[in-house]
């Protein structure tokens, strides 16, 4: 592991030693990049440096001095504070080497504007979101060929993201700056939500009497296949299951079953509903599914009883 010395050129600096930011930096170093790392814990910032090959910085002001861009890899709650800080210690005007060019940070939700006391220091500034779970350096090769959200206050905030993004080995995606948000659930949807489905999922085949180990191999297979089949087709041609056929007589077999074991107010039940509405829904839209088969599906999922009190199933659904 190596300082960062005075003077000395970076190709990233990156503010924050946790997971995104060790992967990002590892990612970075192992592409050719000089990277530099700093984190409120030094011993984290020192731990990360000696794992990816960056140069450690001591402070702020350090991190900042000869970077061409600078990257947040804080918390959503942190990246404001982290910004006016950064700002205090920027490199002054005519400094040697110069200030950065752009400050990016990695957040989802939050918009470029989040870096604003970096715009006011003549930075562009940018977002440059993977959409990837990163769990430290180890994990840096799961950013080769995968998405990145990039916006930006403006199209230089946007090409520094972008080249970011394409730095680290990540394909860039332009989304909204001001709906960030929106993109941000949407993939939250798709992995931490997900995971939650498949967890009620093997809940419920474990209560049929499924081992736990098979009944989450089952659900993970399954989702799995339905994973594959939306990436080729996508929503409507991968769409399967009662309610997007019109099967109401196993929708009631379902809800019968589910008020049975006392499930009826359950997470699982719940989740079960909203999504087969979801899908009936595409596929009417799709002309897969008739108007009438459509209201006759709306129904047989509506008026479920609803329970107050939940607990825990196996696999982490919920009974009352």
């Amino acid at each position: 592991m190596k300082r960062a010395a005075d003077g000395e050129r970076a190709d990233c600096a990156i503010a924050g030693g946790g997971r995104a930011g060790a992967a990002l930096a590892a990612a970075l170093v192992r592409r050719g990049a000089t990277v530099r790392i700093w984190d409120r814990d030094a011993r984290r910032a020192a731990r990360v440096a000696r794992a990816t090959g960056a140069r450690r910085a001591d402070s702020l002001a350090e991190l900042a001095h000869g970077a061409r861009v600078v990257v947040l890899a804080v918390s959503d709650d942190a990246v404001p504070a982290v910004a006016r800080a950064l700002a205090r210690a920027w490199p002054r005007p005519g400094a040697a080497p110069a200030a950065p060019c752009a400050a990016l940070h990695l957040a989802g939700a939050l918009p470029s504007a989040a870096l604003q006391p970096l715009a006011a220091r003549g930075a562009a500034t940018g977002v440059c979101q993977p959409a990837v779970a990163l769990h430290g350096a180890a994990s840096a090769a799961a950013l080769e060929g995968a998405f990145a959200t990039v916006s930006g206050a403006d199209a230089a905030g946007r090409r520094a993201a972008a080249a970011l993004a394409r730095a680290a080995g990540l394909r860039p995606v332009a989304v909204d700056d001001a709906r960030r948000p929106l993109a941000h659930l949407g993939m939250v949807l798709a992995a931490g939500d997900a995971v939650a489905l498949l967890a009620e999922a093997a809940g419920l085949l474990e209560r049929a009497g499924v081992r736990p180990a098979v009944a989450r191999a089952i659900a993970a297979r399954l989702g799995e296949g339905s994973a594959r089949a939306f990436a080729a087709g996508g929503g409507e041609r991968a769409l399967t299951g009662p309610a997007a056929r019109g099967d109401v007589r196993t929708l009631s077999r379902h809800r019968a079953a589910l008020e049975a074991a006392g499930l009826a107010g359950s997470d699982a039940a719940a989740a079960h509903r909203a999504l087969a509405r979801a899908g009936a829904g595409r596929a009417a839209r799709a002309g897969d599914l008739t108007r009438a088969a459509h209201a006759r599906v709306l129904a047989a999922l509506g008026g479920w009883t609803r329970r107050r009190r939940s607990r825990t199933l196996p696999g982490g659904g919920h009974r009352p």
